[in-house]
């Protein structure tokens, strides 16, 4: 009965194992990662830099969190505590200024360092 029960549950947790997968970030979206990026913003530059364990700071300061998932690149500001994403087009590379637009937040430049 146990044997049965397990492979009940083996079988239950691969067909939901699709669902939970997460897409790796593309290639423009690790760039910024690795190299940080300047988020201008209703004129106010924040220079943010990425950390291994899903946080990022700004200017120095804790910032938040971040996640990537494909193009889209995430962050949770600490003082706002609402995730906000922007898809980031895959030709983006170092020293690139995009201009990206934010439902929350509306026109932003993006410098990718």
């Amino acid at each position: 009965m146990k044997i049965l029960t397990f492979v009940a549950g083996a079988g239950l947790l691969l067909a939901f194992a699709p669902a939970l997968a997460q897409t790796p970030p593309s290639e423009a979206v690790k760039n910024i990662l690795a190299k940080g990026a300047v988020f201008s913003i209703q004129g106010t530059d924040y220079a943010l830099t990425y950390n291994a364990d899903g946080t990022y700071t700004n200017n120095g300061a804790a910032g938040g969190k971040y996640r990537a998932e494909g193009p889209k690149l995430c962050h949770t500001p600490n003082e706002v505590g609402q995730e906000l994403c922007n898809d980031i087009p895959d030709t983006a590379k170092s020293g690139d200024v995009l201009s990206l637009t934010s439902e929350a937040l509306g026109e932003m430049k993006v410098t990718i360092k």
